[in-house]
């Protein structure tokens, strides 16, 4: 299970909020009821609602408002929502925890290079590159290809041309 893409800084005309999502890039399905996302304050917490499962190879937004989110994203269906925090446009930590209190994923993500700037406010998102990379280093992340980001999905950079040939150069070191 990987944090695998985040929307932290909406564009002003394009708005769905603040939403991460989750990826179970394992062989099972996991119920991940109870499980609680936060950001860099433990009293801010959302806990996943009972009878959440995730299925082998699925994506889950989490989502701070679900009607704006739905507006912005009518065609997803894999979310759930409002939680009552945000994520600070000039970064922040977003964590995933079991239902037990162990820590699954963590980001620390900032607004400023080395990390992908594009994402805050432009209209792109936070993308993982591929769900093997480590997530807490900021060359792990790309700015969205596609505007609004790819929630609910396999992420567009994942499949894009500039992995594919960076796979390639980073192979031939």
């Amino acid at each position: 299970m990987v944090i695998n893409e985040i929307n932290y800084n909406s564009a002003v005309e394009n708005d769905a909020g603040d939403w991460v999502e989750i990826y179970n890039w394992g062989r099972t399905d996991l119920d991940i009821s109870g499980w609680i996302l936060k950001d860099d304050d433990d009293t801010h917490q959302f806990i996943i609602p009972k009878n959440t499962i995730l299925k082998s190879k699925g994506f889950l937004v989490i989502c701070r408002n679900s009607t704006n989110f739905k507006a912005v994203h009518p065609s997803v269906t894999n979310f759930t929502g409002n939680m009552d925090f945000g994520l600070a446009s000039a970064g922040d930590v977003v964590r995933l925890f079991t239902n037990a209190g162990e820590l699954v994923d963590s980001v620390a993500f900032k607004s400023e290079l080395p990390w992908p700037v594009e994402p805050n406010g432009n209209g792109p998102t936070l993308e993982l590159r591929h769900y093997s990379h480590n997530g807490a280093v900021a060359e792990s992340w790309k700015a969205a290809l596609e505007n609004l980001g790819t929630p609910g999905r396999e992420n567009s950079v994942t499949t894009g041309v500039n992995l594919i040939a960076e796979s390639k150069s980073e192979n031939q070191l």
